[in-house]
């Protein structure tokens, strides 16, 4: 959280604007290649963390945001588990989804988009 807010407020000290999203989707039914639960965030259009069901772990994917670690050693440990809560709890609304619609099999995929733009300056 430390480091959202840093990220955040450097967006917040650009002159320009910029945008912050997360993109979550669960699926009933994983297959070859993908896996039952995916979350990844954007800076702008950059993608910068993904996390999945299969390796349980937040990945930094650009160098940027691997310098956290500098400031916060734990950062990523604990961003792991924020995303391990959101895995369970996209893969309980679906699995209420699938008991609600008498659904026994098949495939059904819950996805939602959270986006954060700073306010324009």
């Amino acid at each position: 959280d430390h480091v959202v807010g840093a990220l955040i407020s450097l967006v917040l000290a650009s002159s320009t604007s910029h945008s912050l999203r997360y993109f979550e989707t669960a699926v009933s039914e994983p297959g070859q290649g993908l896996p039952q639960f995916i979350s990844v965030g954007y800076v702008d259009d950059q993608q910068y963390v993904q996390y999945d069901s299969d390796t349980k772990e937040a990945l930094p994917l650009v160098p940027w945001i691997r310098k956290v670690e500098k400031e916060d050693p734990q950062y990523w440990h604990t961003e792991t588990q924020i995303y391990h809560g959101a895995e369970l709890v996209f893969r309980g609304n679906l699995q209420n989804l699938l008991n609600r619609y008498n659904q026994s099999g098949g495939e059904w995929k819950a996805g939602e988009a959270q986006s954060h733009t700073p306010p324009p300056q």
